[in-house]
């Protein structure tokens, strides 16, 4: 699992826009391991399934900013988006890439003080590919 990614550094584009007033983004690209023990195996061994992919997007609401990932979120009926996330915006050739993810709003929050925050939650409704040059 990938740790924080800081949109100093990083571009994340959804459905062709570029997310503004990123704070941090958090990608887990795991697989489930399924148990295939058998009887008389002196250790437990496993076998891969099915991939999953999940990327969290935290950034500073703007009322004036994008409201792409709000607006796919709430709506009534989802619909899976493309998206491109670019680690480090001055390497273009090693980026993230989904062709189909939905979004969720996980939460936006903030108090008098401070800046007005949110999280919202990117599921993969297609493969997911990490390319490199």
């Amino acid at each position: 699992m990938a740790g924080p990614i800081k949109f100093r550094n990083a571009y994340l584009y959804w459905n062709g826009a570029f997310v503004t007033e990123g704070a941090g983004i958090s990608l887990k690209a795991d697989r489930e391991m399924i148990e295939d023990t058998s009887y008389g195996d002196t250790n437990k061994t496993y076998q891969p399934g099915f991939a999953d992919f999940a990327m969290t997007v935290k950034r500073h609401y703007d009322q004036s900013g994008f409201f792409g990932l709000e607006s796919d979120a709430i709506a009534n009926a989802p619909t899976a988006r493309a998206f491109y996330m670019y680690p480090d915006r001055g390497t273009t050739a090693d980026y993230w890439y989904g062709a189909g993810a939905y979004v969720s709003l996980d939460s936006q929050d903030g108090d008098m003080r401070g800046l007005w925050e949110e999280s919202y939650m990117i599921r993969a409704s297609a493969p997911v590919y990490h390319r490199t040059a």
